[in-house]
């Protein structure tokens, strides 16, 4: 079976398509783990979703695949982190005097 003219450089133009696509999520996820390591926030302005012309190469699957499930581990780290901050905060909160709001020192050296 033959195909049409042009056929192969499409298929090769839609396959390169697609895997900068998946290196741009795949540093997205790099960059994200990197932020949990540093705690430091990230701008979901940054964020594009992904828009290719076409359904992926199904060779690039297993790379997506993998992706896909370092996105998961990441989104979970994410939650567990907003639970831990949130209990942080909920604790130094309850701490707190709103009657006293003058600061406190302590003086540890002597």
């Amino acid at each position: 079976m033959s195909h049409p003219p042009g056929h192969d450089d499409r298929d090769r133009s839609l396959a390169l398509e697609w895997e900068v696509e998946l290196d741009r999520l795949d540093l997205e996820v790099i960059r994200i783990e990197k932020l949990l390591v540093a705690m430091k926030p990230m701008e979901a302005s940054n964020w594009e979703a992904p828009s290719p012309s076409a359904p992926m190469p199904v060779h690039l699957l297993p790379r997506a695949v993998e992706i896909h499930h370092r996105q998961s581990a990441v989104l979970d780290r994410v939650v567990h982190a907003l639970r831990t901050t949130t209990q942080h905060r909920t604790y130094v909160e309850s701490l707190r005097d709103p009657q006293d709001a003058a600061p406190r020192y302590l003086n540890a050296t002597g």
